[in-house]
């Protein structure tokens, strides 16, 4: 069995409770997934919905694909699942539109390259798209990669070609 929960992207769930102490902002759900990957979770869906109907429409919220890109930076092994309303998007387009956005996604690598000093960076993501496996198109084991290569990974193909081919 795995344990996961919803991420609190209003700031709590609840509608009859006006207050659960539960803020909008990345400092509270930055240390809600990381404390939770302690103690065991495995993963956390991050909705995505444009307007606050918990809490009301004027009241805070976090960008779900923000909010992911951000969480997998300061996280090591919690699945980060973006969940998406089901009939807003077409699968396909979905996926293509995440693995574009990824790249943008890790403009926390230049200032890595800028205060590490290494002679490249490079990141891989893969992911599952479960609506991709669960509903409508139906394909399963449907996986989403992405690739952001800086430095010597970017400019030397002999250090790029030896690590993507570890990753075969």
């Amino acid at each position: 069995m795995r344990y996961g929960y919803w991420l609190p992207v209003f700031g709590g769930w609840l509608r009859n409770v006006p207050d659960e102490k539960m803020s909008a902002t990345w400092e509270y759900v930055k240390r809600l997934a990381q404390r939770s990957e302690k103690i065991g979770f495995e993963v956390t869906l991050i909705a995505e919905l444009n307007l606050n109907d918990i809490k009301g429409v004027d009241a805070d919220s976090l960008d779900a694909w923000s909010t992911a890109a951000a969480l997998a930076a300061v996280t090591e092994r919690i699945e980060l699942m973006v969940a998406v309303r089901p009939t807003f998007h077409l699968p396909a387009l979905l996926a293509k539109q995440a693995a574009k956005k990824m790249p943008h996604k890790t403009k926390h690598m230049p200032a890595l390259m800028k205060t590490l000093r290494p002679t490249g960076v490079a990141v891989v993501i893969e992911a599952k798209h479960l609506c991709m496996m669960m509903r409508g198109v139906e394909k399963q084991n449907s996986l989403m990669k992405t690739s952001c290569l800086l430095g010597s990974f970017k400019d030397d193909a002999r250090t790029r070609g030896e690590f993507l081919s570890l990753l075969a």
